[in-house]
């Protein structure tokens, strides 16, 4: 799962701790203790093929097994709106993201770097994940400083082939700043 997923996550997490504590009277736990259960429970119900899974009913159940909360009809109307939060949310950070890049290096430094570069070339870049240099294959340039990076070594699904699954995540590649990729020999 990527930062910004992560990120989105948690922010869902902490907007839905405030309901989910006015709804459990009897939940001991502090409010950093739910946060943390209901980012567990998104992040396991996650699935970037399928977003149906960020469901309410889902999500009370894993609370349920894994926190023993009694869910009810309430509960789970509070964690429906977990899918609407996230697509918000993640929407708010990926703009947030881009404003940066662009902060950073102007337009024409943009469209000067993206030029270098076309879908399918090998490019090196720095996998914090990994905390080594890897290569990718670059799948699209945005005109926003952003470049979707392919990435065997990260377990992203192969977008040339249908039938590669990667690592069952079904993520396809990760958005890198158009600056901090360079040519793989």
């Amino acid at each position: 799962m990527n930062r910004l997923k992560k990120r989105s996550i948690k922010m869902v997490a902490e907007m839905l701790a405030s309901e989910v504590m006015a709804w459990g009277d009897e939940l001991e736990n502090a409010k950093e203790d739910i946060v943390l259960q209901i980012s567990e429970a998104l992040s396991y119900n996650f699935s970037d093929k399928y977003s149906v899974y960020l469901d309410g009913f889902l999500l009370a159940c894993y609370l349920k097994k894994h926190y023993e909360y009694r869910p009810d009809t309430e509960l789970v109307n509070i964690l429906d709106k977990a899918h609407d939060l996230y697509k918000a949310s993640f929407e708010h950070l990926l703009i947030a993201d881009i404003t940066e890049v662009k902060s950073r290096i102007t337009q024409s430094d943009i469209d000067n770097i993206s030029s270098q570069y076309k879908k399918g070339d090998k490019v090196k870049l720095f996998s914090s994940k990994l905390n080594k240099e890897i290569i990718g294959i670059i799948t699209n340039i945005f005109n926003f400083g952003k470049a979707e990076i392919y990435c065997p070594e990260l377990g992203h699904c192969n977008p040339f082939d249908e039938t590669d699954e990667g690592n069952g995540e079904g993520i396809w590649g990760i958005l890198v700043d158009i600056d901090k990729i360079t040519k793989a020999d």
